[in-house]
C-alpha cells in the first residue's frame, strides 16, 4: 500500500519560480504541497544565479522599453503576450520581494543601484545582494507564514497523474526511504528548471535534466523552441579550479562602465567591439576557436590584468559588483587582478521548454509550468537579468491561475495503485543488476558526448542525424540498466530515472534543431545561415509513443 497524499495546488521544483507559485497559491488561501528534487537553497540553479534581477525601476525606463528590448533580443521568436506580462509585473515583484526580506544593492540617496546589460536601452539590472541563493532563502523562509502551505524535499516525481485528460496530482520517489508516493491534486505546477546536463560542459548543476518537459510531454503537452539553448560566452575553461564556472560575468568584465576589461583570442588580440549580447558574443568566440586564435586550452581569455582602471579602482569595483565570485576564485587560489581566465561558451539557460500562456497555463487542464522550464517567454536569445525576473513574475502568475483553477475544480480520487505498481515493477527491475547491464551515470555521460557532439553552437543536418541515430541506440539502452540495491538515499535511482527522460529530450532536442533549417538567436546551422522573415516556434508533441516535430505561430 502507498502512501498517499490530498492538495489544491502541488508546485514541483523548489527554485524561486516554484518557491514563488507555492507562495502566491497559498496567499489565496488554497492547501499546497511544494515538492523539491534536493534540499532547497542547495540544489538547482536559483542558488547559482548571479545577483542579475532586470525590471524598469529607473526613472527614464518603462514597461514598454523592457517589452521592447526583450522582443528585439528574443530575435522574434518571443511570444509577445508573455513578453508583456514579464515587463509590466517585473517592478511588482521586485517590490514585492524586497518586501519579503530580500537586500538590493542601493546607492548612497537609498535608490536602487541600477546597471545597463547588453540588449537593454536603459539601465535594468538591479543587485539582489547575496544572488540566487540568497533569493532562494528569502522565498524559504516566507514559505513558513503560511501553515497551508508543506514542503516536501528530496521527492522526485516520476510521473504525472491524469484523469479525463486533465492532470490530477503525480508520483513521486521518496528518495529517503524509497518509497513511491501519490500526491493528488487541483492543480499542478511545474517549476523544475531546464536541461542543460544534456551537454557534456555546462555551468548547470547536476539536476538540470529537463525532468518537468519530459512529464509534461506525456501528459499531454507542447514542447517548444528546444534547440534554442543559451551558450553563455565565458565559462571558465582554464585553471582547472575554474572550469565550468563563470568565473568574472562577461557582463561585468567587458563592461566599460564597470570592470573595463577585455577578451581576448589566444594571440592577445581583442576580436569584439563593444558590448555584443550572449548570442553574438558566444558566436564570436567559438570563430576565433574554430579559426585557430584559440588559447592554449581551447577558449579565449578574459582579461582584468590591463583594465582601463586603476588596481585600487578596480579593487573596488570588484569588491561592488561581483563579490561572491571574487571570493570563490581567491579561494582557489587564483588574484583575478592579476590573471588572465580562458573561457569559452558554454550551456546556460534554456529558452525552449514547456508551452504556456501568460498566466502559465499549458495546453493540458490543471497543468501548469513556471520559470526555465517554460518555453515561449525568452524567444531565440535571453537579455541578461531576465532569467530571475521570469521566476518570479511567471511563478506568481502560475500560482495564481494553478489556485483559481483548484478552487473551481470538481474532484474526485483517482485510483493510482495500478500506476504506482507499474512503476514499482520499473524499480525492481532496475534493482536487479543483470551482466551487460549500464550504470546510469555511464548512460548519463553518452548521451552528453553525443548531445556536445551533434548540437554544438554550430549544427548542420550531418550532425544532427548522426546524432539522432546514436541516441535511438541509447533510448533502447535505457531498459537496460541497473543500480546497486539501496533503499535509502536512493539517487542512483534517482539518476537511472533521470537518464531514461535524457535519452528522449535528447531526440526531442535532435529533431527540433534539424527540423529549424535557418539560424536565428542562439540556433546557428552552417548550412542554413540565414535568418527567415517570419519566425515560427518549432513544436514537439508526443503521438502514439512518437515525437512529433511541427510549427506553430509566434504570437504577436
Amino acid at each position: 500500500m502507498y502512501e498517499q497524499l490530498e492538495t489544491d495546488v502541488l508546485v514541483v521544483g523548489g527554485g524561486a519560480a516554484g518557491l514563488r507559485a507555492a507562495i502566491q497559491a497559498a496567499e489565496r488561501g488554497r492547501r499546497v504541497v511544494l515538492l523539491a528534487k534536493g534540499p532547497i537553497s542547495r540544489s538547482g540553479i536559483t542558488p547559482l544565479a548571479s545577483t542579475g534581477v532586470t525590471a524598469s525601476l529607473h526613472p527614464d525606463d518603462s514597461p514598454e522599453n523592457h517589452f521592447l528590448d526583450t522582443l528585439r533580443g528574443g530575435r522574434g521568436l518571443a511570444d509577445a503576450p508573455l513578453v508583456r506580462a514579464l515587463s509590466s509585473d517585473a517592478a511588482e515583484q521586485v517590490r514585492w520581494l524586497a518586501g519579503a526580506g530580500q537586500r538590493f544593492s542601493t546607492n548612497p540617496d537609498g535608490s536602487l543601484a541600477l546597471t545597463i546589460r547588453p540588449g537593454q536601452s536603459h539601465p535594468r539590472n538591479c543587485y539582489a545582494v547575496g544572488g540566487g541563493w540568497s533569493m532562494s532563502r528569502t522565498l524559504l523562509m516566507k514559505t513558513a507564514d503560511f501553515p497551508c502551505l508543506a514542503v516536501i524535499q528530496d521527492g522526485y516525481v516520476v510521473r504525472l497523474l491524469a484523469d479525463g485528460g486533465e492532470v490530477v496530482g503525480a508520483v513521486y520517489l521518496d528518495l529517503r526511504s524509497g518509497n513511491l508516493k501519490v500526491i493528488q491534486a487541483g492543480a499542478t505546477v511545474l517549476a523544475t528548471g531546464g536541461y542543460e546536463q544534456l551537454w557534456a560542459v555546462s555551468d548547470c548543476p547536476p539536476d538540470s535534466t529537463g525532468d518537468g518537459a519530459v512529464l509534461a510531454l506525456e501528459a499531454g503537452a507542447t514542447l517548444i523552441d528546444l534547440e534554442m539553448v543559451q551558450f553563455y560566452p565565458a565559462v571558465g575553461v582554464y585553471p582547472p579550479g575554474v572550469r565550468g564556472l563563470i568565473a568574472v560575468p562577461y557582463e561585468f568584465g567587458i563592461n566599460p562602465d564597470l570592470l573595463g576589461g577585455r577578451l581576448l583570442n589566444g594571440s592577445g588580440e581583442e576580436f569584439v567591439q563593444g558590448f555584443p549580447m550572449r548570442d553574438e558574443l558566444a558566436r564570436a568566440i567559438f570563430r576565433e576557436i574554430e579559426e585557430g586564435r584559440a588559447s592554449p586550452h581551447g577558449g579565449v581569455y578574459l582579461d582584468l590584468t590591463h583594465s582601463r582602471y586603476e588596481n585600487e579602482e578596480l579593487a573596488r569595483r570588484i569588491k561592488r559588483y561581483i563579490p561572491a565570485q571574487n571570493a570563490q576564485m581567491m579561494r582557489l587560489g587564483i588574484d583575478i587582478m592579476q590573471q588572465m581566465i580562458e573561457v569559452a561558451p558554454a550551456p546556460h539557460f534554456c529558452c525552449g521548454g514547456i508551452r504556456i500562456d501568460e498566466h502559465g497555463a499549458t495546453d493540458v487542464p490543471g497543468l501548469f509550468a513556471a520559470g526555465e522550464c517554460e518555453g515561449n517567454v525568452q524567444g531565440a536569445n535571453r537579455i541578461s537579468g531576465n532569467a530571475l525576473a521570469e521566476t518570479l513574475v511567471f511563478g506568481a502568475r502560475a500560482g495564481n491561475a494553478a489556485a483559481e483553477f483548484s478552487e473551481s475544480r470538481t474532484r474526485s480520487g483517482i485510483d493510482a495503485s495500478a500506476i504506482v505498481r507499474r512503476e514499482e515493477g520499473l524499480i525492481e527491475s532496475i534493482r536487479a543488476c543483470r551482466e551487460g547491464c549500464m550504470r546510469p551515470g555511464e548512460l548519463k555521460g553518452e548521451i552528453q558526448r553525443v548531445i556536445w557532439q551533434a548540437c554544438s553552437p554550430k549544427r548542420n543536418a550531418a550532425l544532427l542525424k548522426a546524432g539522432l541515430e546514436a541516441i535511438a541506440g541509447m533510448v533502447d539502452c535505457v531498459g537496460n540498466l541497473a543500480v546497486h540495491d539501496v533503499r535509502r538515499g536512493c539517487y542512483e535511482l534517482q539518476q537511472a530515472y533521470e537518464v531514461r527522460l535524457m535519452a528522449l529530450l535528447s531526440e526531442c532536442l535532435l529533431r527540433s534543431a534539424l527540423y529549424r533549417e535557418e539560424s536565428r538567436g542562439a540556433h546557428f546551422r552552417e548550412d542554413f545561415p540565414e535568418t527567415r522573415d517570419e519566425a515560427v516556434h518549432t513544436a514537439v508533441t508526443w503521438k502514439a509513443g512518437e515525437v512529433v516535430v511541427s510549427t506553430l505561430p509566434v504570437l504577436s
